[in-house]
């Protein structure tokens, strides 16, 4: 069986994730053996700067029969990242080029056969059952995240809650509910907002704000007026205490790569 290398050049080091991705898909679109590369280029002496010359170097150090070349939409629409992918391929030595838009158009098709999965089950249906799926996943996840926010908020201030009460009875339970919904509704609605790097910001935000939660968390359930003799035991204590602080070190990691990319593969020579 044949082997085919291909090569991933991306903005960032964090991009590296993307390749078991692309493993997979071409896994289910080809019988060949592929042979991932990410193209490290911040290890280099003098890494290249723009990105007709990051392909060229990316090439060179890592040739290949198939190229991919990823690119952050925080600031740009995907069309314009597109069209500049397409730019600075022209008179590039690579036998296949898969842009972002194929890319895309990949992603859409798996989303088919997930819903055509269903099909022995349900028959004809299965694409209105998989998008059944969606669109209660999305109500739910629109109700419960506000209602548990506001929930949050409340208990910490002392305010009234509880979707049993109404405005009069707890103004700011349900003011903050209302509010949250709608601003969330209108950061979806802003014309060519990049949905996909919000989702991305905010679970990362999540992530790194973790530590912090996990640390009061463990004060609460150590707190012998409020916890009585339901406290945590020394042995439990002891391996939370070592994973909130792995976890601290790793979000601290992400920040420093996330701020210098590269900073890490070349400190440890890669």
């Amino acid at each position: 069986m044949n082997q085919l290398r291909y090569t991933l050049i991306s903005d960032g080091s964090s991009d590296r994730m993307l390749l078991p991705v692309l493993d997979w898909l071409l896994m289910q679109h080809s019988e060949e053996v592929f042979v991932p590369q990410w193209a490290d280029l911040a290890r280099l002496p003098r890494p290249p700067k723009g990105l007709r010359e990051r392909l060229q170097v990316g090439l060179n150090q890592y040739p290949c029969e198939l190229l991919f070349v990823h690119r952050d939409a925080e600031e740009k629409t995907w069309f314009v990242r597109r069209d500049e992918i397409q730019a600075a391929l022209k008179g590039q030595d690579a036998v296949a080029a898969k842009t972002l838009d194929q890319f895309i158009s990949w992603l859409a098709r798996i989303s088919g056969d997930a819903a055509m999965a269903l099909q022995p089950l349900v028959g004809k249906h299965a694409a209105a059952l998989f998008a059944f799926g969606l669109c209660n996943a999305s109500l739910f996840a629109a109700c419960i995240l506000p209602l548990s926010t506001a929930f949050y908020i409340c208990e910490g201030m002392g305010w009234e809650s509880g979707v049993d009460n109404d405005f009069r009875q707890a103004p700011q339970f349900f003011w903050l509910f209302t509010v949250i919904i709608a601003l969330s509704a209108l950061v979806i609605l802003i014309p060519n907002a990049p949905l996909i790097a919000i989702m991305y910001i905010s679970q990362v935000v999540n992530g790194a704000v973790l530590p912090f939660v996990l640390i009061f968390m463990l004060r609460l359930i150590n707190d012998k007026r409020i916890m009585g003799s339901y406290r945590n035991g020394p042995v439990f204590n002891t391996v939370a205490w070592i994973t909130v602080i792995i976890m601290i070190i790793l979000t601290l990691l992400m920040t420093f790569d996330l701020i210098f990319p590269g900073l890490f593969g070349r400190l440890i020579g890669r």
